[in-house]
């Protein structure tokens, strides 16, 4: 295989110019094909959850596109690495597995590991190994910028300006189900897998005045303790700011949905706090609609959050639920609505 040194250049150029980490794994994949030129490349991010860890796939595959410069990137949530032996063991090792049809590789630097390359199919075997492992350790340490520059510093939840990235990404994948889902289930609203929930804690600053600031951040701290515990693996946890989070999930229907964002809610009233406080939370959620901007989808879920608020706090409302019933007006939108 010739390696073509000017491509490959502008290539890593490509990968060291993105910050966040799906772009970083779509500008990692077409560089690794252009070194191994192998029909299919995985990469699986680490999400640490718990005492342990969620992976999430993103994947090439040549046979997917006649041009693989123009393929959109898959990522598929939650894979069970523990079902392919070969995957674990090189995850548990973090050593090199090798097959016939197969070459896994960890991600890691400094002792962190942050998920696996796998390359299968027929892949290139006399590919420039070099420039292979130097792909990677720059993965590698843009991983650990990234992982730093999108948490809240305080939480250690997803912070605000990494919810836009990932709401247009979900926004996307929304699209791709609506195009696949047969026409004679769009009506039951079976397309709409996405949901977004503002929540704010009630009368936060009187805990502030009362306690200090100081604990008031251990109040914070808490609350994202509790989210962890109370929201599954695959759902996706903000810190929007000061008292504010979002959480986005994947959920078949609105019933699902209210059942784990209540679940959450309830937690957080049945929590024993120091100084023996008492906290509750008031939520507004609605559903992602195909196609429409992220900064759309806050503003309708801060909508219901007010409506919560000015209802009695400690609830949970439903934008598209408090429109049908009149409660609340619509969004009128003048402008591109910019939150972030």
């Amino acid at each position: 295989m010739n390696l073509d040194p000017i491509h490959l250049l502008e290539q890593i150029v490509d990968i060291t110019n993105v910050n966040d980490r799906l772009s970083l794994d779509r500008m990692m994949i077409h560089a690794i094909h252009h070194v191994a030129s192998c029909e299919e490349i995985f990469i699986y991010e680490a999400i640490p959850y718990l005492d342990t860890y969620q992976f999430v796939r993103s994947e090439l595959n040549e046979h997917n596109n006649d041009s693989l410069e123009e393929r959109d990137l898959i990522s598929v949530k939650n894979v069970d690495i523990s079902l392919v032996p070969e995957l674990e063991l090189a995850f548990q090792s973090r050593k090199v597995a090798e097959g016939d049809e197969y070459k896994i590789i960890p991600l890691q630097s400094k002792n962190k590991l942050f998920g696996l390359l796998e390359m299968r199919g027929q892949y290139n075997k006399a590919y420039n190994e070099k420039a292979l492992l130097g792909l990677i350790n720059i993965y590698c340490n843009l991983v650990v910028l990234i992982n730093e520059a999108e948490k809240d510093n305080l939480t250690g939840l997803l912070n605000r300006k990494t919810l836009e990235v990932r709401l247009l990404d979900l926004i996307k994948q929304s699209a791709n189900l609506e195009v696949n889902t047969p026409l004679d289930r769009r009506d039951t609203g079976a397309s709409r897998y996405y949901w977004l929930a503002l929540v704010d804690l009630d009368h936060f600053k009187r805990v502030n005045d009362k306690y200090g600031h100081t604990y008031g951040d251990e109040v914070l701290i808490m609350i994202a303790s509790i989210m962890t515990a109370s929201f599954r693996k695959e759902d996706i946890l903000f810190r929007y700011g000061g008292e504010e989070f979002i959480v986005v999930l994947n959920a078949t229907d609105k019933t699902s949905a209210t059942e784990i964002y209540e679940r959450f809610r309830t937690s957080v009233e049945s929590f024993k706090f120091p100084e023996g406080i008492a906290m509750t939370v008031s939520i507004g959620m609605t559903h992602i609609e195909v196609g429409e901007p992220p900064g759309l989808v806050v503003e309708k879920a801060d909508k219901a959050l007010y409506y919560a608020k000015e209802n009695g706090r400690n609830q949970l409302a439903d934008y598209q639920q408090l429109l049908t019933q009149g409660l609340i007006s619509p969004i009128v939108i003048k402008n591109d609505i910019e939150l972030f």
